[in-house]
């Protein structure tokens, strides 16, 4: 008999919620990936594990044996590579910054302590991160896709996509709404200050705002997420973009959505197969905040970040395979001619 431990992990999750949507999105796959790795646990034990009907669901009584049979199974894996992995020096890893991507990425993996311990840092620049990584102080960082190329021995994976969304204030034309449109946002007024702010993100900004013909106002000083927010209140015609999933205030964008992305940038050769674990690790964590499908019709990324993927993957970086084709497809909407020299893309 085989059991295969991600079959029993959506077991003991499954069982512990008793709710098949809730127990999916603890284990962020969707409920017919969940329902397919107990149904396969169920044809390997012989038995069925859970009823399912219009008052919910329950265990089976063959369900309540395997229970904590199950659990002590997972106890069990997890000591084990505890035991393994015990003395091992932390990985040093740069997030860039608290509100981003990286570390909510890194927040879905509730056993990554145990399993990968990180030393964690935010130095909020790319330069200053692949300077360091450089110099041997971290271990890894993560960043937008950088403009300018590597220095020698680093190597770059593409991680994952993050949605942009906008906060606008209470006395905002656009207030209220529960999605802003590319069309509404045209002549509005995109605050983003540049003091202190990563060049990457600046750039980012600037490349978004063209896109969606805001008028750009990078007056100011980056001092957090409070005070950009605070700042609206003095002047509502002024509205700020950020990640989706930062702010209950944030409001998707749409036609199209604009996404940034993230790369995960390492020393060739430096702790390869830890890097590697975390490397594929955040890459399924974040597959849940990319679109189910890439339409440049409906999805944007900006020019530079295209380019730059682009031209990683051809010198030979990851491109991870999941996102690849989202690459692609932007790249031949956005450089019809091949032309990826041109503009805002120049790498």
């Amino acid at each position: 008999m085989n059991l295969d431990l991600n079959h029993v992990q959506a077991f003991v999750t499954a069982a512990d919620t008793l709710h098949f949507g809730r127990a999916a999105q603890q284990l962020h796959l969707t409920q017919q990936g969940l329902s397919h790795r107990i149904t396969r646990l169920e044809q390997v034990l012989g038995e069925r594990l859970f009823i399912r009907d219009g008052r919910g669901v329950e265990l089976t009584a063959a369900g309540r044996r395997f229970l904590p049979h199950a659990q002590q199974l997972l106890g069990t894996a997890a000591a084990a590579i505890a035991a393994t992995r015990r003395g091992r020096t932390p990985l040093r890893v740069d997030v860039w910054g608290q509100l981003h991507a990286p570390l909510r990425w890194i927040g879905r993996l509730p056993a990554i302590d145990r399993a990968l311990p990180l030393d964690i840092s935010m130095r909020r620049n790319a330069p200053a991160a692949v300077e360091a990584l450089d110099r041997g102080e971290i271990d890894a960082a993560f960043c937008i896709p950088p403009r300018r190329s590597l220095p020698p021995g680093l190597s770059l994976a593409l991680i994952g996509l993050d949605q942009l969304g906008a906060v606008v204030p209470p006395g905002h034309a656009l207030a209220g709404r529960a999605a802003i449109t590319a069309r509404d946002l045209r002549g509005s007024t995109l605050w983003h200050p540049s003091t202190g702010s990563d060049p990457e993100l600046i750039g980012l900004y600037r490349q978004l705002a063209a896109r969606y013909e805001l008028r750009s106002d990078e007056s100011g000083s980056n001092l957090g997420l409070h005070h950009l927010l605070a700042g609206l209140a003095d002047r509502p015609d002024r509205l700020v973009v950020l990640p989706l999933a930062i702010d209950p205030r944030c409001v998707p964008i749409v036609g199209p959505a604009p996404y940034n992305a993230w790369t995960m940038i390492w020393r060739t050769g430096n702790r390869e197969e830890e890097l590697a674990l975390l490397r594929v690790a955040l890459t399924r964590a974040a597959v849940a905040d990319a679109p189910p499908e890439w339409d440049p019709a409906t999805c944007w990324l900006p020019p530079s970040e295209l380019a730059y993927l682009s031209s990683a993957q051809e010198d030979g970086h990851e491109v991870v395979e999941g996102l690849r084709l989202l690459v692609e497809h932007q790249m031949d909407a956005a450089f019809p001619d091949g032309a990826l020299g041109a503009g805002d893309g120049t790498v």
